[in-house]
């Protein structure tokens, strides 16, 4: 009995093994029909799919992974800035932008498979995990697909648009697949370089009722001239790097009647009012409030923050009470 159980058992073997030898060929046959290289064509002589100035050309972005959908826009105000435009309206990070851009210039195709039904359906380009949408000033659209990943050597299957190929790439450098909302948002409260900056003007309280505390003027030469004293440039280097730098603790970008009613009242009477004239002539204005103590339906700590209001940007910004110092930093440093 034990005897015939080991000669089964070895006739199964025998059969499983070599089921599954010719299955592993066929599949070795299948795929390769399916990865037959093409010629490259004449306009990928350089295996590059985007260069620089296209890049430089795009109007608006629109980033569609499996967390979401991001899209961007160049701001009127100025074309070196983006603004992203959903699912919120915020300027965005330009580290992000920066990154993909890299990515994309960077993607370098290793082989060019035939775009047909069977190999759309292999590679997952039916149900791409990405897709990211480029338009440019007259609003012609360029798009990106991004299929399965292949983990044995690191590579992914793409679409371009422009093109009736499907491209095998090494996967990007960035995982643009992976960002989320917050990536995309520039926490920061000013949204201008201190290159940008001509002029920077703090009033404390409401404009209208005060003279200047603090006037930062940029001069033909690039040198500042603070409060009209030309000897103070180390000094307000450091202070320019320090305010610049302050960061967003919460966006209130969805706020009940009750809230918004709130943060108005804290705005009447601000702590400083700020306002900021840009190499393009623009003039942006901040509300800065003083400490609040607690704000309807928005879960903060009492006395830990303070409010920014800005004249370009929608949403009111919370900001924790330890970066009120920075604004008038500019008192002791200028004295």
């Amino acid at each position: 009995m034990q005897i015939n159980m080991k000669t089964n058992k070895t006739l199964i073997s025998t059969w499983l093994l070599g089921g599954f030898t010719i299955i592993l060929i066929l599949s070795s046959v299948i795929s390769f029909l399916f990865q037959s290289n093409l010629d490259l064509p004449e306009t990928l002589n350089h295996h590059i799919l985007f260069t620089h100035s296209e890049l430089e050309n795009v109007e608006k972005i629109s980033v569609k992974n499996q967390l979401g959908k991001f899209v961007l826009q160049k701001s009127t105000e100025t074309s070196a800035k983006w603004h992203l435009i959903e699912p919120r309206s915020f300027p965005a990070n330009p580290q992000t932008i920066k990154n993909i851009y890299d990515a994309l210039e960077k993607i370098s195709i290793m082989r060019i498979l035939k775009k047909d039904p069977i190999n759309i359906s292999h590679y997952s380009l039916n149900k791409p995990f990405m897709e990211i949408e480029f338009y440019d000033k007259n609003n012609s659209l360029t798009y990106l697909q991004f299929g399965i990943i292949n983990p044995i050597d690191n590579s992914t299957y793409i679409a371009h648009s422009a093109y009736n190929e499907i491209f095998q790439i090494k996967t990007l450098p960035y995982g643009i697949e992976s960002l989320i909302l917050s990536d995309f948002l520039d926490a920061r409260i000013f949204h201008t370089t201190k290159d940008e900056i001509n002029a920077l003007t703090i009033y404390r309280g409401l404009r209208k009722y005060n003279s200047p505390i603090l006037t930062i003027e940029r001069k033909n030469d690039q040198t500042w001239l603070v409060n009209n004293r030309p000897n103070l440039q180390n000094d307000i280097n450091n202070y320019l790097e320090t305010f610049l730098g302050l960061r967003v603790q919460m966006i209130l970008d969805k706020v009940t009647p009750e809230t918004q009613k709130s943060i108005e009242q804290y705005f009447n009477n601000p702590l400083y009012t700020i306002e900021i004239k840009t190499s393009e002539n623009n003039i942006i204005t901040y509300s800065v409030s003083n400490i609040i103590d607690t704000l309807p339906d928005v879960k903060i700590e009492k006395k830990s923050s303070f409010l920014v209001k800005v004249s370009n940007v929608e949403s009111p910004l919370i900001v924790q009470k330890e970066n009120l110092d920075a604004f008038s930093f500019k008192e002791k440093t200028t004295k």
